[in-house]
């Protein structure tokens, strides 16, 4: 895909405006363009030095924040795909976070060993929010999590809504901005918003060694967590495991913090 067809002349705005994610290509292209900005940009960089640096013991949660005015300024399609389908795309921008954690990393470490002096005080760094990177744990149950915290937001059309008397049905899954005077917050609540399991199925399929997560139906009476019905994990010859066998893990559930806020529309905006 060309990234400048978005500033070609005639159509690159009525193409920016009909585009989803299925327009920007696999996940895995997807990914290599979000990891180009990444590696391409001084401000990244030093953010995920920052990130690597972080001691994973403080939190269980990271996160990393993504300029919305850079990034649409780098690739257009991208940022307004992103505003458009965030329940896809953050997802797959958490994991190329990862990525590109891995690749600073490995680029630092390297500098450090070619560093003639030794290093006083050499630095410990542990890329957050990888997959299977505590010992024991499956490949797809996490120590802590990486969140893409969206900032600097433009004022787009689309995204962008002058009162809160102008969103309506299409809104639901995006990410918009409007305007209003805030009359109510709730204090900081919590809630349960993944559970994890192991199988205790010790005789057949995985044996006993798959951990996984079963995470909050948002869209559920109180974002209501599914009861696993069936063991993802694979035997050794890579045939479904099966069992419907579960222990559930106390200590590694996942709890997060979240606040309700009331919202009307500022004076002069009503009636829009």
């Amino acid at each position: 895909m060309d990234d400048t067809s978005v500033t070609d002349a005639g159509n690159g705005g009525d193409r920016l405006a009909s585009l989803t994610h299925r327009d920007l290509g696999t996940p895995t292209q997807v990914g290599e363009r979000f990891l180009r900005i990444f590696l391409d940009s001084p401000h990244y960089h030093r953010a995920l030095m920052e990130l690597l640096q972080a001691d994973p013991s403080l939190a269980k949660d990271f996160s990393l924040e993504i300029d919305m005015t850079e990034l649409s300024q780098r690739d257009p399609e991208l940022g307004i795909v992103l505003l458009r389908c965030p329940s896809t795309l953050l997802r797959l921008l958490e994991d190329v976070i990862v990525e590109a954690q891995n690749a600073v990393k490995s680029k630092a470490e390297s500098q450090m060993l070619s560093d003639l002096a030794p290093q006083p005080h050499p630095m410990n760094l542990t890329v957050k929010g990888e997959k299977g990177s505590r010992s024991g744990d499956a490949a797809n149950i996490t120590p802590n999590r990486i969140h893409a915290r969206l900032t600097h937001l433009l004022p787009h059309p689309t995204h962008c809504k002058p009162s809160i008397s102008r969103l309506n049905a299409t809104d639901t899954n995006k990410i918009i901005q409007i305007a209003g005077t805030v009359t109510r917050t709730s204090g900081v609540c919590m809630y349960e918003s993944a559970r994890s399991y192991q199988c205790c199925d010790q005789k057949s399929g995985c044996g006993g060694a798959t951990k996984f997560r079963i995470y909050a139906d948002m869209q559920q009476h109180n974002n209501a967590l599914p009861k696993p019905t069936m063991c993802p994990g694979q035997d050794s010859d890579g045939n479904p495991c099966g069992s419907n066998k579960f222990v559930e893990l106390e200590d590694m559930s996942v709890h997060t913090d979240y606040q309700e806020i009331k919202i009307q529309e500022s004076r002069g905006q009503s009636g829009g």
